[in-house]
């Protein structure tokens, strides 16, 4: 995972389901950080609102539209961001999915295996009402908080 993500960091992806979120989530998960998941035909705004209410540090964008979106809109104003990268950037672009993967494919990060209270998840969602709320999701199978 990328430099900076331990225990109970948060990492934040916008992406539709594709092999690489699967690649996130359980890096993430195998650290005890917890995945904040986002969809792409979100607004920068909402983008915003979600990253810095769940203090993300590091940022995945499925496209290069959505990484240049994020890039100029979205990242001056999240001070806890420490990295954006593109899923789609080619690997020799140093903010490529790619790039990072072969640099942590030699890491020796040990697995910090999460308790069954720990947060897996924190999906923001504005259901039916139009107002985003959390849903927290927990290791333990089954459970889910909303916020």
């Amino acid at each position: 995972m990328i430099k900076g993500v331990t225990e109970f960091s948060k990492v934040g992806i916008i992406s539709n389901n594709r092999w690489e979120w699967a690649t996130i989530a359980s890096a993430a998960h195998s650290l005890n950080a917890t995945l904040v998941p986002m969809y792409e035909a979100q607004r920068p705004e909402d983008w915003t609102y979600i990253i810095n209410d769940s203090s993300s540090i590091v940022l995945f964008c499925a496209t290069r539209d959505i990484y240049n979106k994020v890039v100029s809109d979205v990242v001056p104003q999240c001070p806890y961001l420490k990295a954006t990268l593109c899923l789609d950037a080619s690997e020799n672009e140093p903010f490529s999915f790619s790039h990072y993967m072969k640099q942590m494919a030699h890491s020796n990060t040990q697995i910090v295996p999460p308790t069954p209270d720990d947060l897996s998840n924190l999906i923001y969602t504005s259901g039916t009402t139009g107002t985003i709320f959390i849903l927290l999701y927990v290791f333990a199978h089954g459970f889910c908080r909303n916020y």
